[in-house]
């Protein structure tokens, strides 16, 4: 089991990149930039992502790292298209990508995944649930104490109501 950041929709997206160089060693770079991904993987293309949403933030110009740099970064009310899934016939995720670009040897690249969902607030849900179950209470108990003729009138009520 996996576990990954949890995101709703319009909320910011920010955190910090840290690069150290190996001790005494420099990273020679043409930038250094960060991208949130919504990308989609089908089953019968395993290994091939296709982006519905790109953003990018450049986090530094050309030049060099001699030492551990930081780099704060933020995606302000992101507007994120589609909840994230992982099913057998396709997989959905967004993911933060660092890519370090350098002229003469390949691109360090990392990936963090996180989630996305639309979460219902808790209010909403329970006053709905509540409702449902004070109105089958007072319908069990209308029905228990009242007479024959009451009892039809009550379902035919109930029915109508519900239908």
């Amino acid at each position: 089991m996996v576990r990954l950041p949890l995101f709703q929709s319009q909320e910011n997206i920010f955190g910090e990149v840290s690069i150290e160089p190996s001790h005494g060693k420099k990273v020679e770079h043409t930038g250094v930039k960060i991208e949130l991904l919504g990308q989609i993987e089908l089953y019968f293309d395993r290994g091939n992502f296709y982006d519905f949403t790109s953003l990018v933030r450049e986090l530094d110009v050309p030049g060099e790292i001699y030492e551990k740099k930081t780099y704060p970064f933020e995606f302000s009310t992101v507007e994120m298209p589609y909840e994230s899934y992982n099913g057998v016939n396709v997989r959905l995720r967004y993911v933060l990508k660092l890519t370090i670009s350098r002229n003469y040897v390949s691109n360090i690249v990392e990936h963090r995944a996180f989630w996305f969902a639309t979460i219902l607030h808790f209010q909403q849900l329970t006053t709905a649930l509540r409702w449902k179950l004070e109105l089958r209470i007072a319908c069990i108990l209308s029905l228990n104490t009242a007479k024959a003729s009451t009892i039809s009138r009550m379902l035919s009520l109930v029915k109508y109501t519900f239908s």
